[in-house]
């Protein structure tokens, strides 16, 4: 869903709003750029998280207000086109830290002159991650505060590690909790694909190949299901859950990259072809003057056996 090219530079979690957690044996480290989970190492001490390389630099960006990119770099609101970058504006912003212990920290973002110049409206956009026994939870929450209906998309982007080596590779695989539907879509560089396609779906087991993203990401319009487990001998065996998104991504580029991205999301990418306005954007949320949405997601890691930890 986004270039193969490197981007802007990953976020930074060095600096006093950043934060680290350690609670029940964790060490997870949280940037305030995006507020953006950047390393997630479990108690065994496995890391999950991709390390922002080459390939693409970044680890688990948010996706906030759109998700793809949009008409010409633009969206219109009442007849007035403002510049929007891939995926929205939120991962490339400062969040405050608003709380921090061992084992939870809080960030949030709100409007000011800045989002304005992107997206017209007031809001608040808050961050909860917090690790408690063998999860890793993130709560999210977007507050319209201001006075007229607040048009958005939210979605996650988070790289898990994924095996370079041949055998391992492609013994990798997302298991779906539910049966899905039989077509799919595509989406190139933010883009999506006109035509829905076949799902490569067996069952309901997706098997990570490297020819399998020549077509773009998997996109599931309409998932059935709040749960994946993922198996790789990258991150071991791990289950996500979670609740207030209606979409789900894979995506990883087509060049072999270490890292798979498993994305819940709430809305879709815009065609092309669309008149670029922001509320018409396919599976768009409208939230109301004063009223929010929440969204988590829930990575819990299966019993391992302890590893060494590097360094």
């Amino acid at each position: 869903m986004v270039p193969t090219t490197p981007e802007s530079q990953p976020p930074s979690s060095s600096g006093p709003r950043g934060a680290i957690l350690t609670g029940d044996g964790w060490t997870v480290t949280v940037a305030s750029v995006g507020a953006e989970l950047v390393s997630a190492r479990t108690p065994s001490g496995r890391e999950l998280l991709w390390d922002a390389g080459p390939q693409w630099r970044r680890h688990a960006p948010i996706l906030f207000p759109c998700i793809g990119r949009s008409p010409a770099d633009s969206v219109t609101v009442d007849g007035v086109v403002y510049p929007m970058p891939q995926h929205g504006f939120a991962r490339d912003m400062a969040f405050t830290l608003v709380d921090t212990s061992d084992d939870t920290a809080e960030f949030e973002l709100v409007s000011d002159d800045r989002t304005r110049r992107h997206y017209p409206f007031d809001f608040a956009l808050r961050v909860r991650h917090r690790v408690r026994g063998s999860d890793l939870t993130s709560d999210y929450t977007m507050v319209n505060t201001g006075s007229r209906s607040m048009p958005a998309s939210f979605g996650l982007h988070t790289a898990f590690l994924w095996p370079t080596e041949p055998g391992a590779r492609n013994s990798s695989t997302v298991v779906f909790a539910e049966d899905q539907a039989d077509r799919v879509h595509r989406v190139v560089d933010g883009v999506p694909m006109p035509e829905s396609q076949p799902s490569p779906l067996a069952g309901r087991t997706l098997t990570l190949t490297d020819t399998l993203f020549d077509a773009g990401a998997v996109v599931f319009e309409r998932v059935s299901g709040t749960e994946v487990r993922y198996r790789s001998e990258a991150t071991g065996s791990l289950t996500l859950t979670w609740a207030g998104f209606e979409q789900f991504a894979v995506w990883s580029p087509p060049s072999g990259a270490g890292f798979v991205c498993l994305e819940p999301w709430a809305g879709l990418p815009a065609l092309e072809t669309t008149d670029g306005e922001l509320g018409s954007r396919p599976a768009s949320l409208a939230i109301p003057p004063g009223q929010d949405r929440a969204f988590s997601c829930t990575v819990k890691v299966d019993a391992e056996q302890p590893r060494q930890r590097n360094g």
